[in-house]
């Protein structure tokens, strides 16, 4: 009797088992079919998945464009790129030492990256020498003192100086030569290249975040006064005691309140100054000279007249002289860097 109700326990207990594995049998299967009848293709990477948001890339998938994304996309990338902003502009306008120690001991969340501040700075540099020139406080580069070059030429200068990607080229150009400096001036302060690097970059920033608020209260009060435009030579040279003063201070405070950091600091950011200028120089005049027929026309004729008997050959010798003797500052740096690698 008791083997008989053993033997119906266990064939109970084997239906049950069979009857349970059929279910997640089925239910598998029923998933199966349903992942693949609900996969997608994402349109940026190409995966093809179940659900909404991509697995490698997370784009969303079958979201239609509403007006709302469009100016919800806009706000939200403004307030993406003032994230740290305030922060930023206060801390180094206040205590630049304390700021630099924060960022390169981790506090990082708080401040604003330095590329992106860099790029802010650039940004506000443009937009106010436009605003200025467009309400005539300012007079347009192209009438400058401090434009160089014969007749026509100076708009054309003007016009690459002054557009976004030179300005740029140059600013980053300064900050990443300021970088280099400072490493090889306050390297066993600092752990790596790249904080100096970093270094560079939020003190060429923020100098140029100062140099825009000199104009902003400068030009316009000097331009009603004298009741016409201020010549931007004025507020650019102010701008550039700025651009390399402000850097020795800011060594000062972060690399030891003694005189020795301020005056290494200073001449870090003038030679670096120096080295920007004569290579952003260059760089413009023999783009200009190789890329436009005009200024091209115009400098042979400048030289022609200064030395009519010189013919091509000497004209062409002459501009590469001058070309060698603007970057012997950079040749310079090269040097002192060969020297202390190779030692």
């Amino acid at each position: 009797m008791s083997g008989s109700i053993s033997s119906q326990d266990a064939g109970s207990q084997n239906g049950s088992t069979d009857q349970n594995h059929s279910s997640e049998v089925e239910s598998l299967d029923g998933q199966a079919a349903e992942t693949v009848t609900d996969s997608v293709e994402c349109p940026s990477c190409g995966r093809t998945f179940s659900g909404t948001y991509c697995p490698d890339c997370g784009e969303e998938v079958g979201a239609s464009l509403t007006m709302g994304d469009v100016i919800g996309d806009a706000f939200r990338e403004v307030s993406e790129i003032g994230d740290g902003l305030q922060a930023t502009l206060v801390g180094f306008t206040v205590r630049p030492g304390e700021v630099l120690q924060e960022y390169l001991s981790g506090v990082r969340r708080r401040y604003m990256s330095p590329g992106r501040y860099l790029t802010v700075a650039v940004l506000l540099f443009l937009g106010t020498m436009q605003g200025l020139i467009w309400l005539d406080f300012m007079k347009p580069l192209s009438d400058s003192a401090m434009m160089m070059g014969p007749g026509g030429s100076k708009k054309e200068v003007t016009q690459l100086t002054s557009s976004q990607w030179y300005t740029l080229a140059t600013v980053f150009l300064n900050a990443g030569i300021l970088g280099l400096l400072f490493w090889r001036i306050f390297g066993e302060k600092l752990r790596r290249g790249a904080e100096a690097l970093a270094i560079g970059v939020f003190l060429v920033a923020h100098a140029s975040v100062l140099s825009v608020g000199v104009r902003v209260l400068l030009v316009p009060a000097v331009s009603l006064w004298r009741g016409a435009p201020v010549d931007p030579a004025v507020p650019t040279s102010i701008g550039s005691v700025i651009m390399v003063l402000y850097p020795g201070v800011a060594a000062y405070l972060r690399f030891g309140t003694d005189w020795g950091s301020a005056v290494k600091g200073i001449l870090g950011s003038v030679w670096a100054y120096i080295e920007t200028i004569a290579t952003g120089a260059i760089a413009a005049f023999w783009y200009l000279f190789l890329s436009s027929p005009s200024f091209h026309e115009a400098y042979r004729t400048h030289l022609n007249e200064l030395l009519p008997d010189g013919g091509e050959d000497l004209v062409m010798v002459t501009l590469g002289l001058t070309t060698v003797i603007y970057l012997v500052p950079l040749f310079l740096h090269v040097a002192m860097e060969a020297y202390y690698r190779l030692r």
